[in-house]
């Protein structure tokens, strides 16, 4: 058994002399797989584990993004792996919001947006909701967050939000949720929401520049709409001071 180990322990130590010469950009998604478990299976050959998980969840985005109980039915993924690979995910995510406080992220059009979000968030099997807070120029400010309850809504309070929003002085906001099945149409409910933030962003003298539905494969911009909505809220504004 001791011997076993060392054979392990040498092909372990060449995975990580490989990636400090060559880093992940030489590994195929095995490999990183087979390394990153080497520090949850201290003591086991990971290789076999690697493959099963690449086949049961296709791809290492699939591994990463399956759900804890989905991780620990597979043969050789105990709690702590389960624990482990969830984390690498959720810690990406957090590196990546963090690393937005130190980057100048301008945010002008539809395509930087979608763009933005999908190199930092995933949609997850709850619709989430984000709101980009921006400054005049379009430079992001902050994201914030709102998980949703299941995946055909989100609840959040709309006073918490606006609360929020002006915390970060922003001066215009994209706004930002999943549809995590089906498409990226917007729904009399998703046009409603986005009629009563645009009102109620208008009041604050926050911008709302967009509204960007998303799935794992597409994207819609409820732009257009959002102008009509202006269009409305200016008309009926002339219709109070006339009278």
């Amino acid at each position: 058994m001791k011997k076993k180990n060392n054979i392990h322990e040498g092909h372990r130590q060449r995975l990580k002399n490989k990636f400090l010469e060559f880093g992940l950009d030489a590994f195929s998604e095995h490999e990183i797989l087979e390394l990153m478990l080497t520090y949850s299976i201290p003591y086991k050959d990971t290789n076999e584990l690697a493959h099963t998980l690449l086949n049961e969840f296709d791809s290492l985005y699939g591994v990463l993004n399956a759900e804890y109980d989905e991780l620990i039915k597979i043969n050789g993924i105990g709690r702590e792996s389960a624990i482990y690979l969830n984390l690498l995910k959720q810690f990406y995510t957090k590196y990546e919001i963090s690393k937005d406080n130190h980057t100048n992220y301008i945010l002008e059009n539809l395509k930087s947006t979608v763009t933005f979000f999908r190199k930092r968030f995933t949609v997850d099997k709850k619709e989430d909701f984000y709101c980009l807070c921006l400054t005049s120029k379009y430079s992001l400010i902050k994201v914030i967050k709102f998980e949703g309850k299941d995946d055909i809504s989100v609840d959040f309070n709309i006073k918490d939000l606006l609360s929020k929003i002006t915390a970060t002085q922003a001066s215009s906001v994209i706004f930002i949720h999943t549809h995590p099945f089906g498409g990226v149409e917007p729904s009399k409910q998703d046009i409603d929401m986005t009629y009563k933030l645009f009102v109620q962003c208008n009041l604050l003298g926050i911008i709302l520049y967009d509204h960007v539905i998303l799935n794992e494969k597409d994207y819609f911009s409820m732009k257009d709409i959002i102008h009509e909505m202006e269009k409305q809220f200016n008309s009926n504004l002339n219709f109070i001071y006339k009278k």
